[in-house]
C-alpha cells in the first residue's frame, strides 16, 4: 500500500473534498482588518452617547440666581400708567365744554331758520303744506286741502317726463301763479329756477 511505484497503488489518503484552505492574499487580510476596526469603533461611539444619555437623565440642573449684589430691574409700570393718564388728559375745562354747546346749539337753530327760509322760497308740495297763507295767496284757494283736490283733478294731464325739471306740482302752481297774480314767464323763470323757454312751454 506504501509503494506509491506499484500497479496496485490506489490513492487512500484525502479522497473526497479537500479540508486545507487555500493561503490568502494580503490584500483579503487588510480588508478583514479594517471591518473589524470600523465594526469597533462603532461599538465604542454607542457605547459613548449611552452613557452621555444617562448622564443626561440622572443629573439635574440647577437653576442658577443672579448674584444678590447684581442691580434689580427698575418698576416701570407706574411710570408707564403716569404717562398713559396725561396722554388722555385735556386742557378744556368745563366752562370751555358748555361754550361749546352753547355754540353747537345756536348753528343748529340758525341751519333751521335757514332750511324755513328757504323752503318758504320754494314753490313745492312740502311749502304749501306748511304754510296756510301762501295757497290763498299764490292760487286764490281757501286752503292747501282745496288746493290738493284740484291739482288731484289735473295731474293726470300734466306731461313730466324723466328729463323734466319741475314736478307735475310745480308745474300746476306755475299756471296757477300765472292766472292769480298775471306774472310774467320771465318772473316765473327766475321763481322756478328755471330757463324762460322752459316756463313758456309750461305755460303753453
Amino acid at each position: 500500500m506504501g509503494d506509491v511505484e506499484s500497479v496496485d497503488w490506489a490513492p487512500t489518503v484525502s479522497l473526497g473534498y479537500h479540508t486545507t484552505s487555500k493561503p490568502r492574499s494580503e490584500a483579503s487580510l487588510r480588508r478583514e482588518q479594517r471591518m473589524e476596526l470600523k465594526e469597533d469603533q462603532q461599538r465604542q461611539s454607542e457605547c459613548a452617547e449611552a452613557l452621555l444619555d444617562l448622564l443626561q437623565t440622572t443629573e439635574s440642573p440647577e437653576p442658577t440666581q443672579p448674584p444678590s449684589d447684581s442691580p434689580q430691574p427698575e418698576d416701570t409700570s407706574g411710570i408707564l400708567n403716569d404717562q398713559q393718564d396725561a396722554g388722555c388728559q385735556t386742557d378744556l375745562t368745563m366752562e370751555d365744554i358748555e361754550r361749546m354747546e352753547d355754540v353747537l346749539r345756536q348753528n343748529t337753530t340758525e341751519l333751521g331758520d335757514l332750511r324755513t327760509k328757504a323752503l318758504d322760497t320754494q314753490f313745492n308740495q312740502e311749502s304749501f303744506e306748511n304754510n296756510e297763507e301762501k295757497p290763498k295767496f299764490y292760487t286764490g284757494l281757501p286752503n292747501f286741502l282745496v288746493l290738493l283736490q284740484v291739482f288731484q283733478l289735473c295731474e293726470p294731464y300734466i306731461t313730466c317726463g324723466p328729463m323734466s325739471v319741475l314736478s307735475k306740482f310745480e308745474q300746476f302752481i306755475l299756471v296757477l301763479l300765472r292766472l292769480r297774480l298775471n306774472l310774467p314767464l320771465k318772473d316765473l323763470a327766475f321763481r322756478f329756477n328755471i330757463s324762460l323757454s322752459t316756463a313758456s312751454r309750461i305755460w303753453h
